[in-house]
């Protein structure tokens, strides 16, 4: 399933409206996922899992990416 015809299943827009709900949806996702990776810096300064972090830092700017890519 693709994201338009989730959008329209899940939030059921009309037909016009699937294109700018695809981007506020995305746009609110990809303000999360900044959010997620600026707690996760601020943990890494004062703990011991800096791998994990880094890597969960890393998957997270991966997805935004992503998500990025597929609204275009």
């Amino acid at each position: 399933m693709n994201i338009k015809e989730w959008v329209k299943e899940d939030i059921g827009v009309q037909r016009g409206d699937v294109d700018r709900a695809i981007e506020l949806t995305l746009a609110k996702v990809i303000r999360k996922i900044d959010e997620k990776i600026e707690k996760l810096r601020k943990i890494k300064m004062s703990a011991a899992y800096i791998f994990t972090i880094d890597t969960a830092i890393a998957m997270l700017e991966y997805l935004k990416k992503e998500i990025g890519e597929e609204s275009e």
